[in-house]
């Protein structure tokens, strides 16, 4: 016997987490393995470790105190250099006590639900979303998760759109806590101006609804791209996340960040740390990162690389006649398949969906997962070596389009 939260939690089904296990017992590599799976379908930065390396080894120092407990929501050293680093960011003082540290932006987004939210209440998501936003933000705090369907090419958003889909909310009797900004966006790649971001945050105020910022690409941006922090607007009912996983291409570390100027989001946040505690080791490794004097060099590194993939996967795309929303940030593509399905349906993706899984090797992630309103979209994430990129795309190409073979 188990309790009836555990078996929902078990009875969910994430097709982009089987697909990466999937690719990750049998992965390709071009001496060793050329036949295995190339996965586009997990959000990672595979262009930065040789960057990302020295930095990790630089500076670092062990103390005895790092093998004993320190302070549960981060120790103070690296809140005071994760401070430092956001300042820039935000163009005004980050205080280190407005952080709170976690094992990873999942953790902070479940924490951020779980003190925000009371089972029922509506958490506001323009759509298509990254996926695990339903795990982290609905799953164990109960709270809804609303989509709030945008329409292609562009799957532009609007304040109008949140302050529609809040209307709606309210009118079947729900209690809406808070809306999620994605910024630069998982999947679409599109990063938001200050015109959209101060328009959902007066928006808001008016309704007493939380906003939750989700800036975990805020470093990787594209040529040109202005990218509009969060942590540039001082209210009390914004909360930013970051973390290392994807600027720094420090996924498996799992440390996420939280910055709130709320004192009651802050004090419970800093009690629910208890359970997501993150090792003194890394706490350690990463003060040294961000005190590098080499760390302009490597983020100047990653922009060169990100628009250099990018513009070998676009390329690629746009000489196949695949169609795709132009990103300005991330390390993700959105692409248009619908010529390509065989059926126009949800059913007729996940046809597609298996048949270039199953029959290219190649992992993509089906616009259904991201709850996407039209079926035929994909998420395809561009950060990985060249000769995986390649190979990658030759074979969706040509899974595609038979006659490129010629």
């Amino acid at each position: 016997m188990i309790s009836k939260r555990a078996r929902r939690w078990a009875s969910q089904d994430s097709y982009l987490v089987r697909a990466h296990f999937e690719c990750a017992r049998d992965p390709f590599d071009p001496q060793t393995n050329p036949g295995g799976f190339v996965n586009f379908g997990t959000a990672e930065n595979h262009l930065m470790f040789d960057a990302i390396a020295p930095l990790l080894r630089e500076g670092v120092e062990w103390h005895e105190k790092d093998t004993h407990y320190d302070e549960l929501h981060g120790a103070g050293y690296l809140r005071e250099a994760v401070a430092g680093f956001m300042s820039r960011r935000a163009g005004r003082r980050v205080s280190p006590d407005h952080l709170v540290l976690a094992t990873g932006a999942t953790a902070i987004l479940e924490m951020l639900a779980f003190v925000l939210c009371d089972p029922g209440d509506a958490i506001l998501i323009p759509a298509p979303y990254y996926p695990g936003f339903d795990h982290d933000l609905g799953l164990r705090s109960e709270a809804l998760v609303v989509p709030v369907a945008l329409s292609s090419p562009e799957f532009r958003l609007t304040a109008g759109d949140i302050e529609r889909a809040y209307a709606e909310q309210v009118s079947r009797g729900r209690r809406v806590a808070a809306v999620v900004l994605n910024s630069p966006h998982n999947p679409l790649g599109s990063v938001y101006d200050e015109t959209l971001v101060r328009g959902v945050v007066e928006f808001a105020s008016r309704y007493a609804v939380h906003v939750i910022i989700d800036e975990m690409y805020a470093e990787s941006l594209l040529p040109r791209a202005q990218h509009f922090s969060g942590l540039r607007v001082e209210a009390h009912w914004v909360h930013v996340v970051y973390g290392f996983a994807k600027d720094f291409g420090l996924s498996g570390y799992r440390v996420g960040i939280l910055h709130t100027e709320n004192p009651e989001v802050l004090h419970a946040a800093r009690d629910t740390a208890y359970f997501h505690t993150v090792s003194t080791l890394t706490q350690r490794v990463l003060a040294g990162v961000l005190a590098s004097p080499r760390l302009d060099e490597y983020f100047e590194k990653l922009r060169a690389r990100l628009d250099s993939s990018y513009r070998q996967a676009t390329g690629e795309l746009e000489k196949r006649g695949i169609p795709f929303v132009a990103a300005q940030g991330g390390i993700l593509l959105w692409i248009d398949l619908r010529a390509f399905l065989p059926a126009a349906s949800v059913a007729g993706e996940r046809e597609l969906c298996d048949r270039i899984l199953r029959d290219c090797r190649v992992n993509i992630s089906p616009g259904q997962a991201f709850h996407c309103s039209e079926p035929g979209w994909f998420r395809l994430c561009f950060t990985m070596p060249e000769s995986h990129q390649s190979e990658g795309l030759r074979r969706l190409v040509e899974g595609l389009i038979p006659s490129s073979r010629a």
